[in-house]
């Protein structure tokens, strides 16, 4: 069924934060801007226009909000400041009903949200696009955190997937900095990661698997899963009593040496990376938890990612080129990971070595990352 709806919405969106010229790419769009009467707010107009791009996509809900943080991570691709804006994208919204939730619950598991859990705070504890969370007490007096998906979300990201195929195709024809991208295919490679998310037992797998693999190691807390209270729209685990990672002011009250965690933080992902092969793909302060100086507590496995044996090797490779100062073999390792031919190589390993001579000898702290 063709999305009309869906369209206006979007249509009305960019007109409101002044990008007329990208609902005119379409016959469609251009049918709207005639019918509407629609003009843009002058308020919205002046302000910074990658600051209206991010907003864009804020107001446009998750699927697009996937795509401006996937362009975000693609440097040299899009304006600098464009990069900026795009990495501060936010997907806090407004709480869905109480209600709805425990219908939710009702629903996936066939019996009384009463029968389930001793107490459930109304209130909820984060809201974003995909779903919200609320703290939760079971029948034993364990504490837990549930998190529940918004209704009617796969369709809607069903629908935003058709439209945004249709605006990277028509985009190719606009825009030469945009088909650098591959806009068609970061469509596809959104819609795939979107479609994992919203199984919340993949995330609850991918938590027990990433708790296996450290079963051993006391320095790292993954939250319990309870699968009996879990489906592909509930989610219920442990809940994870820390400081986020981020909240330095408070770690330092309570005394924490904050470059023990730093080298904490980095022996972890380390050992995701090349003795498990397994990592958690979305570690953002809020995700990152600090229990006490020698322990971090993980959380929300909607994203994980995978490392073959041989891509391991070469991610070991890539390292060592670079602390060695090694350009070519620094070049045949990014160019064995990417997958595909570097164009003019030599080029390209002029530029790597004018990277690494210009930061090589400047201390970190001196480092600008944006």
């Amino acid at each position: 069924m063709f999305p009309l709806k869906r369209y206006r919405k979007i249509f009305n969106i960019l007109v409101k934060h002044g990008f007329e010229d990208v609902v005119s790419w379409s016959r469609l769009g251009r049918y709207f801007l005639k019918i509407s009467g629609n003009t843009f707010s002058r308020k919205e107009l002046s302000q910074n226009r990658w600051i209206r791009v991010r907003r864009t996509f804020e107001d446009l809900g998750v699927t697009f909000i996937k795509f401006g943080q996937m362009l975000s991570n693609r440097p040299g691709f899009i304006p600098d400041e464009l990069l900026l804006e795009l990495s501060q994208l936010q997907d806090n919204v407004p709480p869905f009903d109480f209600e709805i939730v425990k219908q939710t619950i009702t629903s996936e598991f066939g019996i009384k949200v009463e029968d389930i859990f001793e107490y459930i705070d109304p209130v909820a504890l984060a809201s974003a696009s995909i779903a919200q969370v609320h703290f939760a007490m079971l029948k034993n007096g364990q504490k837990v955190i549930i998190k529940v998906q918004r209704p009617n979300l796969k369709e809607l990201i069903d629908k935003d997937i058709v439209i945004l195929k249709q605006f990277a195709k028509l985009a190719l024809r606009y825009s030469n900095e945009i088909a650098m991208l591959n806009p068609v295919e970061l469509v596809e490679s959104i819609n795939k990661s979107l479609q994992q998310e919203l199984d919340f037992l993949m995330e609850a797998q991918n938590c027990k698997r990433f708790a296996y693999n450290f079963r051993n190691n006391p320095n790292v807390k993954a939250p319990e899963i309870y699968s009996d209270f879990c489906s592909a729209k509930v989610l219920t685990m442990e809940f994870i009593d820390g400081i986020k990672i981020s909240n330095t002011d408070e770690l330092k009250a309570k005394g924490y040496d904050l470059s023990k965690i730093t080298a904490l933080g980095f022996d972890l992902f380390f050992k995701q990376y090349f003795e498990h092969g397994f990592f958690h793909a979305d570690p953002h302060p809020g995700n990152l938890f600090v229990i006490n100086e020698n322990t971090l507590g993980f959380i929300d496995f909607g994203m994980v990612g995978s490392i073959s044996s041989n891509e391991k090797k070469v991610m070991a490779d890539l390292i060592i080129a670079l602390w060695r100062g090694k350009h070519s073999d620094l070049v045949n390792a990014i160019e064995t990971l990417s997958g595909a031919p570097i164009n003019l190589k030599t080029d390209f390993e002029s530029d790597i070595e004018m990277f690494l001579d210009r930061y090589s000898n400047i201390p970190l702290s001196q480092v600008k990352l944006n």
